[in-house]
């Protein structure tokens, strides 16, 4: 699982909005969370729920790429330094050195808040 740390932007009955300087706003499909505007927050994303096209919500460099035949699995590296890893197709045309955009599926994120335990 991928691991990125972020802030709470937002917090309503259903969601939770949050932002990072490597990723986009995020709105977590999140209901009753116990935190508050301004916790930092660990976000989880699974390599196989992050996609290109779309709107994109993380931007970064891709640093390995890994054809697998059925999948192709892509280290990106975001802005921070941080790295990220992309499960993606595997007929999808990436190298090293790309600029790869890529979507979440918010509803398939994780969020664990700062003492460790999942919301």
């Amino acid at each position: 699982m991928n691991l990125i740390k972020a802030r709470i932007g937002a917090i309503d009955a259903a969601s939770v909005t949050v932002t990072s300087p490597d990723i986009a706003t995020l709105v977590l499909p999140k209901a009753n969370v116990a935190a508050a505007v301004g916790d930092e927050v660990t976000i989880g994303l699974r390599p196989h729920h992050l996609t290109l096209g779309g709107r994109p919500d993380i931007m970064g460099r891709v640093s390995l790429v890994e054809r697998l035949g059925n999948e192709t699995i892509a280290a990106v590296e975001l802005g921070s330094g941080q790295q990220i890893i992309a499960a993606l197709p595997g007929d999808v045309t990436v190298s090293v050195g790309d600029t790869l955009h890529l979507q979440t599926q918010a509803g398939h994120a994780s969020l664990f808040l700062e003492n460790g335990m999942a919301a």
